[in-house]
């Protein structure tokens, strides 16, 4: 009877025992499971953490795009009206451009002009028979002579007009370059209001009176 009881007790004790180890080891291996998805969580804040950090030195690192008052001086050098446009004073063109074409326009007519009478002074002279008489009508070799230097100096002249406004061309671009950056502010004004002053000389007071300026802005 006895070895009958224990006969059905050993199985259901093996039973039990396994059951208790298998529940025990699922519970082992879910607390590894949480602490392995909870480090994961910690190392993908981490990570996050870093790329910002990286992202924010990164932009710290990269220097603004500065604006050079050399290149634009060079580049009017090179076209004029360039660096204008590279300062943004698209309203000069039209002065620049209108400058260079009266300018070139003028030198060109007195350029012809004075070729012509040179060359019809050279003929009437006879310094070279094969030249052209541009100007049969007139008879005066003194006129031809002084229209010739007229058109030669006035042609001159225009030459030094056109340098100077290439190199004018060329320093407003620099000046320009140089005040890209320059803050103008709109709240400009100019207070002028009466003031005393007080000044002591041998323990007696004295006051005196003025006008106080104030510029803001």
């Amino acid at each position: 009877m006895l070895f009958r009881f224990l006969k059905y007790l050993l199985p259901f004790i093996l039973t039990v025992l396994t059951c208790e180890a298998y529940s025990q080891g699922v519970i082992v291996d879910t607390t590894k499971a949480d602490t392995l998805i909870e480090k994961n969580i910690v190392i993908k804040e981490v990570d996050r953490e870093t790329i910002k950090q990286k992202v924010a030195a990164a932009k710290d690192t990269i220097k603004p795009k500065l604006h050079s008052p050399r290149k634009a001086a060079w580049m009017s050098a090179a076209l004029p009206g360039l660096g204008q446009i590279y300062n943004k004073k698209y309203w000069k063109l039209p002065i620049i451009y209108v400058g260079f074409g009266v300018i070139g326009y003028l030198g060109y007519d007195y350029y012809t002009k004075f070729n012509k009478y040179k060359e019809t002074y050279v003929f009437r002279t006879g310094l070279d028979s094969t030249a052209t008489d541009y100007f049969p009508g007139i008879s005066s070799k003194e006129l031809l002579y002084d229209n010739w230097n007229y058109y030669r100096r006035n042609f001159e002249l225009t030459c030094i007009f056109g340098s100077l406004l290439y190199i004018l061309n060329i320093v407003d671009a620099a000046v320009d370059g140089h005040l890209y950056k320059f803050d103008i502010s709109n709240d400009l004004s100019m207070r002028i209001e009466p003031t005393m002053n007080s000044t002591a000389y041998n323990h007696i007071k004295n006051l005196s009176g003025g006008v106080k300026l104030t510029l803001k802005f």
